[in-house]
């Protein structure tokens, strides 16, 4: 369907995003486990990591705002970034209930050649990162999570 909103030059709008849950998913268990809390919405508790794939395993801590976004830097010896992504959460992180796991995929072409990975989180319309904490209150450093390889 197509619609049209008088004095709006846009053709269609988006109204609205829903879920709808069939039935209660199991938990899976990554191959690597992270401890990494971005303020009190969202957790990495861990990661899969196989060639330019990352498997990252999300869990809500509460209700997030908003459908942050997230990147993925690939790291040589020195630090420099060879490979990068950023992308909102694969599923609107808005939508998820406290508890809920979020596995999500991310392709990242150059990620087989990093010999570390940074993962964060930020808020696109202010490049604001959520600074990742530990479960003992220490901060992650650069506000990216080190994945090793």
């Amino acid at each position: 369907n197509v619609v049209r909103v008088q004095g709006v030059d846009a053709v269609s709008i988006q109204v609205a995003q829903i879920k709808i849950r069939a039935k209660q998913a199991q938990t899976q268990t990554p191959s690597r486990l992270v401890d990494a809390r971005f303020g009190n919405e969202v957790a990495l508790d861990g990661y899969d990591l196989q060639g330019d794939t990352l498997t990252l395993y999300w869990r809500s801590l509460g209700e997030p705002r908003q459908n942050y976004t997230v990147f993925v830097h690939g790291l040589d010896a020195s630090g420099t970034i060879i490979a990068q992504q950023d992308a909102p959460f694969a599923f609107a992180a808005y939508l998820w209930d406290e508890g809920e796991q979020i596995i999500e995929r991310r392709d990242v072409p150059g990620l087989a050649n990093a010999v570390s990975v940074q993962v964060g989180v930020y808020d696109a319309a202010t490049q604001q990162r959520l600074i990742p904490k530990r479960a003992n209150g220490e901060v992650w450093a650069d506000d990216a999570v080190r994945l090793g390889r």
